[in-house]
């Protein structure tokens, strides 16, 4: 939803409160600035109160709050799309090492972490990565990477019980050669979020992954910040009813 103001709000806690620990509800807070909060009074004439007191009722009530529309967009995708992560454990998968590197900053500033590989995927990681790389999590397979390698991976790391989410960049002019590749990998249960930069000019195949289920973005530290929400989600739902029983 997009809000601007709440009139009963202990009851919105309330009820949001028990909502959320059954299903994701999405909020873009319009008026967050001083002068934002006129433009809003003169739109609708309601008075959106201070931005703090919102940030802490929605924290308070398992609110996943959007940060701008397209944000609100891409957590409804992810959502909509993909399982929640039921652990903080990344698998990263590249075709260049400045993304693997960026994606994980993004990773420990968000609340998530990579994921450590046991020795049996490692090992089986040195057989289809190319031999001048590392077997390691971010995986690297370099602007060699295919399709097969790329699936080979996720099938490899996916049985580690740390993996608990993917994010994989594929290249955009090759897209259209990942959509069976990709579909038939079994993700027993866990989401995978892909990245295409400059996705604008692979559309069609994008829209083709998208609608087999697997969320595109252009960007990996987009993806990463999607699956933390969404395991923060996962964590605080698990936790309030954990509690209650």
């Amino acid at each position: 939803m997009y809000l601007e103001d709440i009139k009963a709000g202990r009851r919105f806690v309330d009820v949001a409160r028990e909502i959320t620990q059954r299903k994701p509800v999405i909020v873009l807070k319009g008026g967050r600035t001083a002068v934002g909060r006129k433009t809003a009074a003169s739109h609708t004439a309601s008075i959106a109160g201070s931005y703090e007191v919102y940030s802490a009722a929605f924290r308070q009530s398992g609110i996943i709050q959007a940060e701008s529309y397209r944000d609100m967009f891409n957590l409804t995708k992810a959502f909509s799309k993909q399982p929640l992560p039921k652990g903080p454990g990344t698998l990263i998968i590249t075709y260049t090492g400045a993304m693997g590197v960026t994606s994980t900053d993004t990773c420990y500033e968000k609340g998530i972490r990579l994921a450590e590989l046991s020795n049996m995927s490692i090992e089986r990681l040195k057989q289809i990565i190319p031999p001048y790389v590392t077997a390691k999590n971010p995986v690297d397979l370099t602007f060699d990477q295919t399709p097969e390698q790329l699936a080979d991976v996720i099938s490899v790391c996916i049985k580690d019980n740390d993996v608990s989410a993917v994010v994989a960049v594929i290249q955009a002019e090759m897209t259209g050669k990942y959509i069976d590749a990709v579909s038939r990998i079994d993700m027993r249960g866990k989401p995978l979020m892909l990245s295409i930069p400059a996705r604008n000019f692979a559309i069609e195949p994008v829209i083709k992954l998208e609608e087999l289920g697997f969320p595109v973005y252009d960007a990996p530290e987009t993806a990463v910040t999607m699956l933390a929400k969404m395991y923060r989600f996962y964590a605080q739902s698990h936790s309030a009813v954990g509690a209650e029983a």
